[in-house]
């Protein structure tokens, strides 16, 4: 039986839903269509774009980066020590910033650019992969050795510490103590006698007294040792590299002078005279 357009009228106001509500899938669709606009439109700013550029520079580039900057300790819960920090990871993440640009911008982007001019459509993902791979390489080459390039000085220093502990402990094998010193002796030292400034070593245990490869005459930026015949300290002053070399041996920090942010010495000591 055929129904009249009124009867069809009425039964679809019933099918209808009430007057005010609406549907919650609608709902969520409009709400996730906003969010997806929101987060298309942020992500196309040409800061985004920047740095997704810059990201696989930066993937590579800053844990070395970081480490030149930003040390493992965390700093005093003071005003200055919190300060200093902020500092130290503004300037890392500019220098990370910065590095990663150059990188992208001297190496990758041209590299692209004639790839693309050179190569076939179906080809240029395995060379894109290559080229992924040959920036690896150089950045990879570039963060082990850089360190050695930033602080030439630094694998001298370590080998003429570890010597000295070495003969250290030589001369305390034989002797039954360490050379003992009334205060504190380094070369151009206040009241020491250069060269021989660590007695008793030179020459039976050392051939010569080594002295700090910066070659300078300041006193303050030599090699130091203090010992009471039981305990001893022995430390390299205001050294370029210390800040870096904390940060991958913390063992040589010296948490007598040392602060977040103000690294002054690294060395070697025994446990009695770690705070000397």
């Amino acid at each position: 039986m055929k129904t009249s357009p009124a009867g069809s009228e009425q039964f679809h106001k019933r099918r209808s839903k009430k007057p005010g509500k609406r549907n919650k899938g609608t709902v969520y669709s409009q709400s996730g269509g906003f969010f997806s606009s929101l987060l298309s439109d942020m992500l196309s700013t040409p800061f985004m774009q920047k740095g997704g550029a810059y990201s696989y520079s930066i993937y590579l580039l800053h844990p070395m980066l970081l480490g030149l900057f930003v040390r493992a300790p965390l700093p005093q819960t003071t005003v200055a020590g919190i300060f200093a920090l902020v500092v130290q990871i503004a300037l890392a993440t500019g220098t990370i910033v910065v590095f990663s640009a150059g990188s992208y911008t001297l190496i990758e982007m041209p590299a692209r650019l004639w790839l693309r001019a050179v190569l076939s459509d179906h080809r240029r993902h395995w060379a894109a992969a290559g080229l992924a791979g040959i920036v690896a390489l150089v950045v990879g080459v570039g963060a082990t050795l850089g360190p050695s390039f930033m602080f030439p000085l630094r694998a001298t220093r370590l080998d003429d510490l570890g010597r000295l502990k070495a003969a250290l402990v030589a001369y305390r094998n034989d002797h039954g103590s360490y050379p003992a010193t009334p205060d504190w002796r380094g070369l151009f030292w206040p009241g020491t006698i250069a060269p021989d400034w660590l007695p008793g070593l030179v020459p039976h245990y050392l051939p010569a007294a080594p002295r700090d490869p910066r070659g300078t005459e300041i006193a303050h930026a030599q090699y130091i040792y203090r010992s009471d015949g039981q305990d001893y300290k022995l430390l390299s002053m205001l050294p370029e590299d210390c800040a870096f070399t904390v940060w991958l041996r913390p063992d040589l920090d010296d948490g007598a002078r040392n602060r977040p942010g103000h690294c002054i010495s690294f060395g070697y000591w025994t446990e009695g005279a770690a705070r000397w």
